[in-house]
Order: structure tokens, then sequence, then C-alpha cells
């Protein structure tokens, strides 16, 4: 909703539409609302519709307070979910469309902005490898079966603190 007021603001100022990159992410890692923790139905649905909105991090931390709140702590599969989401957010700042494993060595960043991924690729060092006009690969460094260790891995390099120019 947020989205649709801000283009329509833009397009009456005749400035370009702002279009929210999706990033797709493919890992092995399982991410969900479990059936114990919000029972099939309507409000399931509508958290995750929700999540499926988020575009920054102060709603990600609003779902999450809200889930805290009228279901209770978080389980790990909660907690994996919402992670993914903050790596898509991650992802997005850079300009990422798609994160997956390749060889369980690597992960594949497919990516838009040339600029921005070899900005990426400067700040955190060897472990970043531009391959072509559309992927690079991230040296993983630990087991892309320890889910923890994996997602800290993306997230470590997804939050590297640079302005982006």
């Amino acid at each position: 909703m947020k989205e649709l007021l801000e283009n329509a603001v833009r397009k009456m100022k005749n400035q370009p539409l702002r279009h929210l990159l999706h990033v797709s992410i493919d890992l092995p890692l399982s991410g969900y609302l479990p059936e114990d923790y919000i029972s099939a139905g309507r409000q399931k649905i509508d958290m995750y519709r929700k999540l499926s909105l988020v575009n920054d991090y102060g709603e990600l931390q609003e779902i999450t307070d809200e889930l805290r709140d009228r279901y209770g702590p978080l389980p790990p599969e909660v907690e994996t979910l919402l992670e993914l989401k903050a790596l898509q957010l991650d992802a997005r700042q850079w300009e990422i469309e798609d994160i997956h494993l390749e060889d369980e060595r690597f992960a594949v960043f497919t990516y838009r902005d040339k600029k921005k991924i070899t900005q990426l690729a400067h700040l955190t060092g060897k472990d970043l490898r531009i391959v072509d006009d559309r992927q690079a690969y991230l040296l993983l460094r630990c087991s892309s079966e320890n889910s923890a260790e994996l997602l800290r891995r993306l997230k470590s390099v997804l939050q590297t603190s640079e302005e982006l120019s």
C-alpha cells in the first residue's frame, strides 16, 4: 500500500516510479510458521501476507513484535523465517535479485547493478568474485549444512556498512 501511494505521488511529480526488487532465496534453510505456533487459517495467511509486504527493517521489527505479543516466544522456524526476510532486505539494497548455493562452497548472487556489486566486492575483499555481468560468487568459508553459520556469513557480507553510491 505504501509503495502504491509513493508511486502515485511520484507520478504526479513526473518522477520515475519506484519498483521494489523481489529477492529469491534458495538456501537449505527452513523458515515457516509452524502449526503449533499459529494454527492454519486466516491468521496464518494474514501473517504470511504481512511478511511478504515488508519493505524495511522497521516493518520487520513491528511484525516480530506482533508475533511475540500475539503468539508468544518465537520458535526456531519462525526465527529463521524472519532472518530470511531480513536477508532479502539486505540483498535488495545491493540490487541482488537471487541468492542460491553452488557446490556447497559458494553462494551465488544474481545482481542487477554492476556498480553496486563491484562496490560490495571491494568492501568484502577477495571472497566475493564477480564472474560475469549477472553473477558474483561468494566463498562461504563455512559449512552450508549449518544454517546459523550460513545465515551469519551471508548477513555479514550483505550488511557491509558503507554508504551506497
